[in-house]
């Protein structure tokens, strides 16, 4: 009787986790959310808005801890600077390196709802950037 009522309990926790477990949903989504492509829907200087020259900004976040800032012109002109990232389960932070024009840059934002602000000062102008995830 004890092992029929042991198996019930198995049988039902595991249907409760499958229901949980949307039939697209994989591992990596489980384990590493944060793992995508996100999209830039704001940036500005100074209140300047630095999106009008471009169809896209994109960051991507990969499996590996690999960062890559990817951005497309209005004209179809393409770039990729790759950095690298750790991200802090508890504190939700992402922790980024990149090198962009010979500067390094070391930033930690706050990851929260699909979206993160890199808020900043470049030569005494407020900078920010707002990335969603697609």
């Amino acid at each position: 009787m004890k092992k029929i009522a042991l198996l019930l309990s198995c049988a039902l926790a595991i249907a409760l986790a499958c229901s949980f477990i949307a039939d697209e949903s994989s591992v990596k989504q489980l384990t590493k959310p944060y793992v995508t492509t996100y999209e830039c829907t704001q940036a500005t200087l100074g209140g300047r808005d630095l999106l009008d020259g471009y169809a896209y900004i994109r960051c991507e976040l990969c499996a590996d801890g690999e960062l890559k800032i990817i951005t497309c012109k209005k004209d179809g002109t393409k770039r990729t600077v790759s950095g690298t990232y750790a991200f802090d389960d508890k504190t939700r932070e992402l922790t980024a390196d990149i090198a962009f024009l010979g500067a390094a840059a070391n930033n930690r934002v706050k990851l929260e709802n699909g979206k993160f602000m890199l808020s900043t000062h470049i030569t005494g102008l407020p900078l920010i950037i707002i990335f969603e995830a697609m």
